[in-house]
């Protein structure tokens, strides 16, 4: 449970300091993005339930930190983060390695 409460802090973290860390000029401008890596390590280090709700939390805060809103309308809608968090880790990466059969499951 300790590593869970770590690894909420790490991903709120993350996010904060992504705002902060300038674009890569040697790699055409490219942003580096943290979260992502700590929810697939996530993905492989906790169980379902846990996953769900780091899923959860580090969709919220993307979405919550980049939402765009033009003319009193959300460009992108609240909670498409968290579908695709809860795609790459449950259906991808966790399963792929929990299950060891060299099989990726791919949409």
């Amino acid at each position: 449970m300790i590593f869970f409460c770590v690894l909420i802090f790490l991903v709120f973290a993350a996010q904060i300091a992504e705002f902060f860390i300038p674009p890569l000029d040697w790699m055409s401008n490219a942003h580096v993005y943290i979260t992502p890596v700590l929810v697939f390590y996530g993905a492989m280090a906790l169980p379902l339930p846990l996953l769900l709700v780091l899923v959860f939390w580090a969709g919220f805060l993307l979405d919550a930190l980049t939402a765009q809103v033009i003319g009193g309308r959300v460009e992108i809608s609240f909670g498409s983060s968290i579908l695709l968090f809860w795609r790459e880790s449950c259906m991808g990466c966790g399963r792929f390695l929990r299950v060891g059969a060299g099989k990726f499951i791919v949409l």
